[in-house]
C-alpha cells in the first residue's frame, strides 16, 4: 500500500500510515521502514525521507539507495555524496548495482 503512494493526497496518506507503523509498535520493522523512505523519497520529501533513514535501528541497501536516489532527483548532490559516506561508513549494508547510478550522476553534476 505504501508503494503505490505516488503524489498530492498520497502525502497525507503517507504521512497517516507513518504514524500508524510507530503507533502500532513497528519501529524495528526493516521492510516498513525501508517502504517509508521508498515513499517519501518518491515524493520528493528529503527531510521526511532522511528522518526515517536515520530512526531506522538497522539500514539496508533498499532504504540508503531510495534516500540517495531521492536526494539526486531532488538536486542536492553534495548531500546524496554524503548520505553515500555515511552508507560506507554505517557498515549496515554495502552498495550495489543501485547504488552506483545516482552516485554517479550527482558526481557528474557537481
Amino acid at each position: 500500500m505504501l508503494l503505490r503512494l505516488q503524489s498530492g493526497p498520497a502525502l497525507t496518506k503517507a504521512r497517516r500510515l507513518h504514524a500508524v507503523v510507530l503507533v502500532c509498535g513497528h519501529r524495528h520493522n526493516a521492510v516498513l521502514f525501508t517502504q517509508l523512505v521508498q515513499v517519501y523519497a518518491r515524493l520528493g520529501q528529503i527531510e521526511h525521507t532522511l528522518l526515517v533513514l536515520d530512526g531506522m535501528p538497522r539500514r539496508n541497501s533498499f532504504a540508503w539507495n531510495a534516500a540517495i536516489k531521492g536526494l539526486v532527483d531532488a538536486g542536492r548532490f553534495s548531500e546524496a555524496l554524503e548520505t553515500y559516506q555515511a552508507m560506507v561508513d554505517d557498515w549496515s549494508a554495502a552498495a550495489d548495482g543501485f547504488t552506483y547510478q545516482p552516485v554517479i550522476k550527482a558526481c557528474a553534476a557537481l
